[in-house]
């Protein structure tokens, strides 16, 4: 029953539509507040999502959310991509989503079936008092993404053992995770001051992508990098 008093779910990016099909497609954002969920419990249906909705009745054709009980920010950020191309099933009408996540969600535009698998990854649990958040995201298993995912020593400067090391030192007091790494509280018990998200959710992506129609090629301007976060009770 969070809607009714947290509300919130828009799309602040542009939309997209197929005029053949009678079809808009509509990327949302995640629900009040950004970074701490409590006060929303649950998956918070149709925050950060891809809906698609009958251009003529407004009726809802198909949705698939790609963050649940989204607290990164990772609203949906840019228009649909749509392109005509060819599948195993043949000749396929396709909406391509580009995320903050650093992840590309491909679906059949008509029936909002993924065109390639996406799996339930498990993911880390909140050490924030109130906090529960989904035990599992959906990653796509293609394409690839155009961003490292998450925070650790393998994706670390390693140039020279000098500048890995100095990075490691740099890096000491951040809780480094996947991800989906969660916020931290203020005064953690492991002594970390904020916890790593990378990407960000909030300058990845600062321009729409494009696609190619006749190569069937989608371009993606990205910036990794990474924010900081802790959580301080008011």
């Amino acid at each position: 029953d969070a809607w009714q008093y947290t509300g919130d779910i828009s799309s602040w990016a542009p939309i997209s539509a197929d005029p053949e099909l009678d079809l808009v497609y509509i990327p949302t954002n995640g629900v009040t507040i950004d970074y701490y969920g409590g006060h929303h419990p649950g998956d918070n249906l149709y925050g950060t999502s891809l809906i698609s909705l009958n251009a003529r009745t407004g009726e809802r054709a198909w949705h698939f959310q790609m963050v649940r009980h989204d607290i990164w920010n990772f609203d949906t950020p840019t228009a649909p991509i749509l392109l005509d191309v060819e599948t195993e099933s043949g000749p396929t009408p396709i909406v391509a989503q580009a995320t903050k996540q650093g992840l590309v969600y491909v679906f059949n535009r008509e029936t909002g079936e993924p065109i390639w698998p996406i799996e339930e990854v498990p993911m880390p649990a909140s050490t924030v008092p109130g906090e529960k958040l989904s035990e599992y995201q959906p990653i796509p298993t293609k394409p690839a993404p155009y961003e490292y995912l998450g925070s650790g020593e393998d994706n670390l400067v390693d140039f020279t053992p000098e500048l890995k090391f100095q990075a490691l030192e740099a890096l000491a007091e951040f809780n480094m995770g996947p991800l989906f790494n969660p916020p931290i509280q203020a005064n953690h018990p492991s002594g970390k001051l904020s916890s790593l998200m990378c990407p960000s959710g909030a300058v990845n992506i600062t321009h729409p992508p494009v696609a190619d129609p006749e190569s069937g090629v989608m371009y993606i301007m990205s910036r990794y990098s990474c924010g900081s976060r802790r959580l301080v009770s008011g």
